[in-house]
């Protein structure tokens, strides 16, 4: 995370910081010393880094000639178990590929301690002509003159350990801390697509949502407009029609109106069917 990148760019600095103050002290040492002593500490130095090389070059040697000895046993453990050129045995192809691999890794193996044999001898001799040229420095130099600065001498090997520990760790730090860095923002990265995609989704939701509830405030003003038979509103199935009237029904239906009419008459308070009401005898003087 970030906390962790911040954490090793700021070691990181610290060990800068620290590489750079061991240069200063030991140019400061270095500067000190005698004209006729540098020689002396530069050919020391270049001796001390050869005898380092030399040491490490004996050590990879001696591992090649082994691994090259094991691969030879392995060799003439799986001929002898084979029997193969003593009695022409016909191999099959397993056997002839175990064969073959352990031929393989002879020669390889071979080469290898070949190799780091030759490199060996080139380090040796370098190592040999690096302690020649002290020998003529110190020589030059004095024993007096040796003695006295032997501590700056020794502060400068001194600063070139620690110097040599501080590049170690400083790369080392680097590494982790480009590790550290790409992780970060691939993380970054993903959390980035994923904040799209979740964006995306959820504008693609709100869309959709909008669309459904659009449509109820669409209804209410075609409603306001065009009343209940808006455009948006389907209209109501027509109704059935009553059927038609005749003319001759519809003048017996009229006179039949007119007969009921005729019929009732003004009695004061309301009108009276005639036709019910009976007739009472005319007691007028003109009957």
């Amino acid at each position: 995370n970030q906390f962790w990148v911040n954490m090793l760019e700021r070691h990181l600095c610290e060990v800068q910081e620290q590489h750079k103050s061991i240069l200063g002290e030991r140019a400061r040492l270095y500067e000190s010393m005698n004209d006729r002593v540098r020689p002396y500490f530069d050919a020391s130095s270049s001796l001390q880094a050869k005898s380092q090389r030399a040491n490490s070059m004996a050590r990879e040697y001696a591992s090649a000639a082994s691994e090259y000895s094991d691969a030879k046993n392995d060799l003439r453990t799986i001929e002898e178990l084979l029997a193969y050129g003593a009695h022409q045995v016909m191999l099959d192809k397993e056997q002839q590929d175990k064969l073959s691999r352990a031929t393989v890794r002879v020669l390889h193996c071979q080469q290898e301690r070949d190799r780091l044999e030759r490199d060996y001898m080139t380090v040796l001799h370098e190592l040999k002509e690096a302690q020649a040229i002290v020998d003529a420095a110190r020589s030059h130099a004095g024993e007096s003159v040796l003695k006295k600065y032997a501590p700056c001498f020794r502060g400068v090997q001194q600063c070139d350990t620690r110097l040599h520990q501080a590049k170690t760790q400083l790369k080392l730090l680097s590494e982790s801390a480009t590790a550290a860095k790409a992780s970060y923002n691939s993380s970054i990265s993903e959390l980035d697509n994923i904040n799209v995609a979740v964006h995306t989704v959820r504008r693609d939701h709100s869309k959709r949502c909008m669309s459904r509830d659009d449509v109820q405030p669409e209804l209410e003003v075609a409603k306001a407009v065009f009343g209940e038979e808006s455009p948006l509103h389907p209209l109501p199935p027509p109704r059935a029609r009553s059927p038609e009237i005749s003319p001759e029904v519809e003048s017996d239906s009229e006179a039949k109106e007119t007969s009921e009419a005729k019929e009732t008459v003004w009695a004061g308070d309301g009108f009276v069917d005639v036709s019910a009401t009976p007739v009472a005898p005319d007691d007028s003087p003109f009957s």
